[in-house]
Order: structure tokens, then C-alpha cells, then sequence
């Protein structure tokens, strides 16, 4: 189309200049009816208007308003805002529907608004006002998707209390403390504080105004919000680190200001929404009503154990392939909500660069289902937990590249677990002639042996203060020893840093302590099951975070799992938190909550969670039972299922199994009536020790003790009345799962006796 200006003329004038530039036939006053309003030119408004005249090819029509035309507004979308996508300069209606997100500058407008013209038929949800002189709020009734509203710079206000009519979400304030900018305190009257209904046992964010999102804005300190509880024994205020990367301490928060709480116990309690200053911006009641009768299917005897759930990183090949690995020796696949079989006779597995490393029974090692080595000419012994590095037969070790096996050092014994995994120090090693040596590689790439002055077998390293070019590091060996070592190496390739490929190698070595039994990154663990940081201080030692953390290390899985503490700080249960910001919690009995999966139910005897895959067109979580059965739960249709029957068995244990067969009793003679008597009289004197937990009756309580009950609420094993009495800790004159229960917490430290 091509543009006519024309002078202020009446509408028939009008249709006769359209008419003489479009080559029609000139039409008479009594015909001009018959033209429709969107054919005519407005008498009113500015001398010169903008109209549009067809093309010869085109129906003749006029389409904007004049209001449109002159609106500074367009001007300002135009060019702010990459909106008008076919560059006609015309905001069409579907175009305007894109523009969610906007910004208001004063320094834009040489004049306060007196309307947003055309902005108000767009889509704009997030407004920011910066710099804007005197701004109406009245004008923002007219924009009805805004639920986020953002003061910055120098911006002032009139009317405020429109903010009062408006349905907003969120309002933040960032302005400096000028005369006659808006402050934080002048929008406290319109924010809200909302009522809140939780279930005990659940957690929920507690959302008020204003909000704070990193992504578009910082606060500083004086801009804190605090939230203040005044029973907090129905309501427990959570850690920002617990339940959110991007959170902090919500009770006295420091950049935030929202929480997440949960329901401690059944009550009634009240939240206080102040700033940092004292001042109260809002009051709201939290109710926590009785929890959710949960999902509670039957315990199976399994047949198998889980060892470990492996994930490949998403990409347009595959996506969300879990690889399951049993202690039969079965690797299985699951995608898109099936469990197959993948591989057999496995014993170790692991995702290298996006591919699955199985390493078999018999010493071969497969990438991706082909075999790495012939065991004709070498087997593998041991390898590097990636299984990236391999310790072969023939006393090599090999480096895994592209599904091919390269010797790097000859003549070795053993090496550490986490070979290969540090940039400097490759790992410790030793040979045949029981020599122990750090492996680093020199300036040409070469694997080079620095020989120590200690002897040991080397099984474990963990790094405590790398350097570029070395570090403090421990080393647990194989006769539970560890070992601190402060090594240094020549590197090369590190921009800023050319002198380090002059260090020479150097090493001291001294004994740190015995009689450990792990090591984990900041932490031991003794043989007697007590756990301390390398500092010297007394720590936790968690199990389930050092499988997860592994996990994530070795096979993509990309899940934490952190305590829920109660006011007291006595831990009551766990937080997982998941890839996509999802969260569940489970309590110490494993019960576990998945609010964020529609309509789904608590969810018994939870042992462990592996992250969430593909589930066709959805997404599933899976879940390990206390039983090793392994489940799925679709986000977003709730449904719950097992996947591992054909794996792991599906023999139920209840108390409406069939009873098994009777049969006559069989008169034993003389002799088998006193071996029995005499086998039961060692037996029960085996196994009554008078310990409380101490089921197996060998004088202490362990993980022993912990199976053994077990396995006797599962119907694999009978407990002699001897082995009931010290079985029942909580003394209630019955073995159930909350004896099990508390003897998990007892092992794992987060109770000091059974007594």
C-alpha cells in the first residue's frame, strides 16, 4: 500500500482525493452513504493524518484510527521493541499479543504520560517503570494480563492507590532514597500477604510481594524482607540451600524475600512479612491440616539388588536413556517408561563421553555393547571408577579413547579407584615390586611415575586443596590407612601461569590416621562407624548423598539430597531435590511426598530417588523401594507403577499370601531329635547377647542386625523369641518398621543409642 497525506477535509472530500489517486470514477454526494466508517477520514484531530490507499490490486480501505496514528507510544514500540515482524510499521494485533515483557523510560518521554495508548492492547504481564516523572497508576487498569509491576531509578507516582484495584503478583521497588521517588514502604499497604493451607508432612513456597527474581533485579541489604513465625510448631521456615539453588535463609533472608515452609505438625500458625527495617508489610495465617493417606503396595522378596542408576546426557540421539545395573549381572535400559534388558554377566558400569562403559565378569570391557579388549590376549582386573582407565592382565594400564585401549604404564599392581579423574596428579599406582608411585603427566603428555617414599596399596584419593600444578591430598589404602600427601608437578599450558612448567616434582608424605574405613571428599570414616572432617571435627557421614554424589559423577544423574532438620535440628527426614527444580521429601519412617506430580500420593518404604527421564511425551521420576523393587511416577498424570518384575521378581510378601502346603509331621528318631536340640541350644546361644538391635548376637549392633530384621518383616527368616526381644527397640512388644527405622537412624549416627 502506498500513503496519502491529506489536509483536515470532510469525509466526502476525503473519499474524492482517494478516489482521483486510485483512478476511480468520481462518486456523488448521495453515494458517499454508502461508504463505511472505516473508508473515511476523521475530521477531528491534527492537520495532517495518515491514511492508507490501496494498491490498484487492493480493496480500498482506511484501517487505523487517528489516535493510533499519532500515539507516541507506537513510535516508542517501534523502536524499542522488535515487534513489528514484517516491518509494514503497522502493530497488528497478533503482534502486539507478543509483547509480554516491557520497560517504561522516562528518559524516552519528554513528558509524564497521560496514556498508553496502544500499549494497552498488548500482552504485557512484566511492567517497569524507570525514570518515568509523575506516572498515573491509573493508567495501568487499562493493561488487564500486568501481574508484575517493577519501580527503578528516579521514577515518581501519582494515585497509588490504583495499586490497590489492580491484581498483581508481584511489586518490587528499587529506587534511591531522592525526594519525591516511591519507596518500598509506599507500596506496603497494596501487597499481599496470603492465607495458606498445608498438609502435614508437605512443603510449599510461600509466595508474597514483593518478589525478588535474580534474574532481573538485585536487592541490597536495605531492602531485606524477613518473614517471622509465631508458632513454629506447626510450621517449620526451610533453608534457601535446602529446597532451591537460588534461596537463602528465608527467616532472616538476605536477598530474597520468599520461603518455603513445612508442616511440622498439625496447627494453626501466623506469619509476619516485615522489612529489614521493622516495618510491617503484611500478616497471613499458615494451616497445617492431617497428612494424606499414602500409596502403601506390598513388599516383594527380591531376587536382586540395585546397584546403580546411570543417566546419558540429553541430546538429539538420546535423551533421558537410564542404564540400571543389578547385582545378578543384568544391565538394563529404561526409555520412554520401558525397562529392557541391555546387557548380561555385568559387573561394573558407567556413562563415559555420553556412551555406557559395562565392564563384564570375565574382564572384558564394552563400550556401548561392543567389546574393547579380546580376553584372548588380556582380561581386565580393576579399573578407574569411569572405567576410563583399565588395569589389564598383562599388568598394563590402559586408557580407553574412542572405543580403543591404549597401554600408558606396564609392570603395575594396583591402582587408585579414582584414576585419571584430577588434571595434575593422574592417580597413585603400585607396581610389581610394591613400589608406590604418582602418576602425572610431564610437558610432552607422557604418564610419568614419581616414586614415593611410603609403600602402600593404593584405593582411594580425595583432593582437599588442589593447585594448578598439584596440592594437598588424601589417600585411603587398602590396609585402611590414609596418607597425606602435598605434591607438586611442572604443568604446561595455562595462560598467565608460564613458570609452572619449570616446578619440579616434589612430594612429602606422612601417616594421617588408621583404621578408616572410607574416605569422602571432606570426611572419613573410621571402622567403628564414627565420621570426622579432615579438619579434625566431628561430621556426618551420609551414605545416601555419597551413592547420589557418585552417581552424578559417573553417570550424569543430576539429583541432591540434603536433611530436614527439625528446630532442634534433629534430623526428621530428606529433601531430593531434582534437574528441574522439583522436590520431594521423606521422612525417617520413608514416606516420601511428590508435590510437584499431579495427583500423586505419598509413597511408602522409600529408599532412594534417581532424577527424572523421558516418559514418552512426559517425564517419570524413578523410585528404589526399601525391597530394591524399583518404580516409576509420571509427573504429570500421577500414575505409579512398578517397571522391574521380569528383573527383580514379584513374589509379594502380605498377610494374605496363600498358606503353603500342610503336610503330616514326621516322627524324628532318636538320633535327629538330638542333633536338632543340640543345633538349636548353639544356636540360640549364638544369638542371644542381650544387646538391644544386637540381633545376630555377635556382640555388637551393625548393618548385620539391620538385614537380619529385615528380612524377617519381609517372611524370609524367623526370629527366635530371644532375637525378638533385642529385635523390638522400641519396645512395644512387637518387630515392625518403626524398630527398623529407628535402628537406620542409630547406624547412620542421627540418634546416639537405642536405649
Amino acid at each position: 500500500m502506498e500513503n496519502v497525506k491529506l489536509r483536515k477535509m470532510t469525509a466526502f472530500a476525503a473519499a474524492l482525493a482517494l478516489a482521483a489517486q486510485s483512478g476511480m470514477a468520481v462518486i456523488s454526494a448521495e453515494e458517499t452513504e454508502n461508504i463505511s466508517a472505516e473508508q473515511t477520514v476523521s475530521e477531528e484531530g491534527n492537520d495532517t493524518v495518515t491514511v492508507e490507499v490501496p494498491a490498484d490490486n487492493e480493496e480500498q480501505s482506511v484501517t487505523k484510527d487517528d489516535s493510533e496514528k499519532d500515539d507516541p507510544m507506537v513510535k516508542f514500540i517501534l523502536k524499542s521493541y522488535y515487534v513489528d515482524r514484517n516491518d509494514d510499521g503497522i502493530l497488528s494485533d497478533e503482534e502486539l499479543s507478543t509483547l509480554k515483557r516491557v520497560e517504561l523510560n522516562g528518559n524516552y518521554f519528554s513528558k509524564p504520560l497521560t496514556s498508553l495508548g496502544i500499549l494497552n492492547k498488548a500482552h504485557v504481564s512484566y511492567l517497569t517503570l524507570t525514570n518515568m516523572s509523575e506516572f498515573d497508576l491509573e493508567l495501568l487498569k487499562g493493561l488487564k494480563y500486568l501481574k508484575t509491576l517493577e519501580f527503578m531509578g528516579n521514577t515518581s507516582v501519582k494515585n497509588i492507590e490504583a495499586l490497590g484495584e489492580l491484581d498483581l503478583d508481584l511489586i518490587t521497588v528499587d529506587t534511591p532514597d531522592s525526594e519525591g521517588c516511591i519507596k518500598a514502604e509506599d507500596v506496603y499497604p497494596y501487597i499481599k500477604c496470603e492465607d495458606i493451607t498445608i498438609e502435614k508432612g508437605e512443603i510449599k513456597q510461600l509466595l508474597t510481594t514483593p518478589n525478588y527474581d535474580s534474574g532481573y533485579a538485585y536487592y541490597s541489604s536495605e531492602k531485606n524482607t524477613v518473614f517471622q513465625f509465631t508458632d513454629r510448631n506447626s510450621v517449620l521456615p526451610l533453608e534457601r540451600d535446602v529446597v532451591g539453588s537460588s534461596l537463602v535463609k528465608p527467616v532472616t533472608s538476605a536477598f530474597q524475600d520468599r520461603a518455603f515452609i513445612y508442616g511440622l505438625a498439625e496447627g494453626e500458625s501466623e506469619y509476619t512479612l516485615s522489612d529489614a527495617k521493622g516495618n510491617i508489610i503484611g500478616k497471613a495465617k499458615i494451616t497445617v491440616t492431617a497428612a494424606e493417606e499414602p500409596n502403601d503396595p506390598a513388599l516383594v522378596k527380591a531376587e536382586a539388588k540395585l546397584v546403580k542408576v546411570l543417566k546419558t546426557e540429553v541430546n538429539e540421539y538420546d535423551d533421558y536413556t537410564a542404564y540400571i545395573l543389578y547385582d545378578n549381572g543384568i544391565l538394563c535400559t529404561f526409555k520412554d517408561g520401558t525397562l529392557k534388558e541391555f546387557q548380561k554377566n555385568i559387573k561394573d558400569a558407567a556413562i563415559n563421553k555420553d556412551k555406557i562403559y559395562a565392564l563384564s565378569e570375565d574382564g572384558v570391557l564394552y563400550r556401548n555393547g561392543k567389546a574393547v579388549n579380546d580376553k584372548t590376549e588380556y582380561t581386565v582386573k580393576t579399573a578407574s571408577k569411569d572405567l576410563n582407565f583399565i588395569l589389564c592382565s598383562d599388568d598394563c594400564v590402559r586408557c580407553v579413547s574412542e572405543g580403543k585401549a591404549e597401554t600408558i604404564l606396564d609392570n603395575v599392581k594396583s591402582l587408585d579407584e579414582g584414576f585419571g579423574t584430577n588434571h595434575v596428579i593422574t592417580g597413585i599406582i603400585q607396581d610389581k615390586d610394591d613400589v608406590t608411585s604418582i602418576v602425572y603427566r610431564d610437558l610432552d603428555g607422557k604418564y610419568v611415575m614419581y616414586p614415593l617414599t611410603v609403600k602402600f596399596e593404593p584405593v582411594k584419593i580425595t583432593f582437599q586443596n588442589p593447585t594448578l600444578n598439584g596440592g594437598l591430598y588424601y589417600v585411603l589404602t587398602a590396609d585402611n590407612k590414609v596418607y597425606k600427601i602435598q605434591a607438586y608437578f611442572p604443568v604446561k599450558n595455562i595462560p598467565g601461569f608460564d613458570n609452572l612448567s619449570e616446578t619440579k616434582p616434589s612430594a612429602s608424605v606422612s601417616l594421617f590416621t588408621e583404621n578408616v574405613k572410607d574416605i569422602y571428599r571432606y570426611l572419613y570414616l573410621t571402622e567403628d562407624g564414627k565420621a570426622y572432617s579432615f579438619g579434625g571435627s566431628e561430621d556426618v557421614y551420609d551414605e545416601e548423598k555419597i551413592i547420589l554424589d557418585e552417581m552424578s559423577e559417573y553417570g550424569n544423574i543430576e539429583i541432591t539430597c540434603s536433611d530436614l532438620t527439625d528446630l532442634k535440628r534433629n534430623i526428621i527426614g530428606k529433601i531430593t531435590k531434582y534437574s528441574e527444580s522439583y522436590y520431594s521429601v521423606r521422612d525417617n519412617e520413608g514416606t516420601e511426598r511428590y508435590d510437584f506430580i499431579e495427583n500423586a500420593k505419598p509413597f511408602t518404604h522409600v529408599k532412594m530417588n534417581y532424577g527424572i527421564y523421558k516418559h514418552g511425551d512426559n517425564k517419570c521420576m524413578l523410585i528404589q523401594r526399601d525391597d530394591d523393587t524399583f518404580w516409576k511416577y509420571v509427573i504429570e498424570t500421577g500414575e505409579l507403577s512398578r517397571i522391574d518384575e521380569a528383573i527383580n521378581g514379584s513374589e509379594v510378601l502380605t498377610g494374605t499370601d496363600p498358606e503353603p502346603e500342610k503336610s503330616e509331621p514326621k516322627e524324628p528318631s532318636e538320633n535327629e531329635n538330638k542333633d536338632a536340640e543340640t543345633k538349636d541350644e548353639t544356636s540360640d546361644k549364638n544369638k542371644e547377647s542381650g544387646i538391644t538391635g544386637d540381633v545376630s548376637g555377635d556382640g555388637k549392633v551393625d548393618v548385620t542386625d539391620l538385614t537380619t530384621i529385615s528380612l524377617a518383616l519381609l517372611g524370609d527368616l524367623n526370629l527366635t523369641e530371644a532375637q525378638s526381644q533385642v529385635a523390638d527397640i522400641n519396645h512395644n512388644g512387637k518387630v515392625d518398621l518403626s524398630d527398623l527405622a529407628t535402628l537406620r537412624q542409630f547406624l547412620s549416627k542421627k540418634i546416639s543409642s537405642l536405649a
